[in-house]
């Protein structure tokens, strides 16, 4: 669990690092893991409707070789979309996670859950 605040992703990279090294990753996959989770909760902090009193939940699994993180976060927010148009600030963190991960996804019921997988 993490608190939904500026320090959030930083202590999600922290997180996630540790996890990795106990399942012991390449560095270049660590690095893209990394990168991922930043950007994802990122998100969650920036873009969900909850209140900041709600925490956002960190998840990583590995099955067979294929790396499974889940952000949950604890309000409906708004939709993820990859549309946002070159050049304005901001909105590239989906088009990273587009690209860089075998495939991802949202799931919203009564919290929104963005998982990617590598």
């Amino acid at each position: 669990m993490l608190d939904s605040d500026a320090c959030a992703p930083r202590r999600a990279r922290a997180a996630i690092r540790g996890w990795s090294e106990n399942v012991l990753m390449e560095p270049d996959r660590r690095e893209a893991l990394e990168l991922l989770v930043s950007e994802v909760v990122t998100n969650a902090v920036q873009h969900t409707a909850a209140l900041r009193q709600v925490p956002i939940n960190l998840a990583a699994s590995l099955d067979e070789g294929e790396i499974l993180v889940r952000v949950t976060d604890g309000g409906a927010g708004t939709l993820p979309r990859i549309g946002t148009p070159l050049g304005e600030k901001g909105g590239y963190g989906l088009r990273i996670v587009d690209r860089e991960s075998r495939r991802w996804g949202v799931e919203r019921e009564a919290a929104t859950s963005v998982w990617f997988a590598i």
